[in-house]
């Protein structure tokens, strides 16, 4: 599979903001090279082979109201699929430009990670009521150095072409704590995500 470069469209901070947050693993730059497993190409780019897709009727989860791409990726990859990122073609997306749009593609990105990043791709784990107490209050906790490892790793790929991004970290660090409030969403009630019996 192969994820290709994106360039983030629009004009003010919200759409700088908007571009950070939801292009970092696809910062068109650099050589062609093997994505690391701490990111998953968004399916705005991607490519891959028809051989290695998955023998089933849908590619993509239809549970998941957002993170279908990573849940596909992380099956891939589960499977020793390599996952690899070229910088062209490169492709434009109109990026949010308003505070409360933002807000909201934040929020609703952190209810998929509970169930995918840390959920192993929607395992029975998630929906066991003492894995979600004991989830619920370790992550609460944790929640700060949540917000500080996104924020890294949301910041790392572009310094190497936007060093002056460095100076959205703060903005970048709140957007990763509403998207960790969202997790704790999941953990107290799995199934205003996941319906009951949606074949996952």
């Amino acid at each position: 599979c192969f994820g290709a470069g994106i360039n983030g469209v629009g004009n003010g901070f919200w759409a700088i903001v908007d571009r950070i947050m939801s292009w970092a693993p696809s910062v068109p730059t650099g050589k062609l090279r093997e994505l690391s497993r701490s990111y998953s190409p968004p399916s705005a780019n991607i490519s891959f082979k028809m051989s290695k897709l998955p023998f089933r009727d849908k590619l993509f989860n239809e549970c998941l109201e957002t993170g279908e791409d990573v849940a596909f990726i992380k099956e891939l990859r589960s499977k020793g699929e390599k996952i690899y990122f070229s910088p062209q073609p490169a492709v434009n997306h109109h990026d949010r430009n308003s505070l409360g749009s933002v807000l909201k593609h934040a929020y609703s990105w952190g209810k998929h990670i509970y169930f995918l990043q840390l959920g192993n791709n929607i395992s029975a784990r998630c929906f066991n009521i003492w894995y979600r107490i004991i989830f619920f209050l370790a992550f609460f906790i944790a929640l700060p150095a949540f917000g500080c490892l996104g924020m890294i790793f949301t910041i790392k790929p572009w310094l190497s072409t936007k060093p002056l991004y460095i100076l959205y970290s703060p903005v970048i660090f709140l957007l990763w704590m509403i998207k960790g409030i969202a997790v704790l969403q999941m953990a107290l009630n799995p199934f205003s995500y996941i319906p009951s019996g949606c074949n996952t």
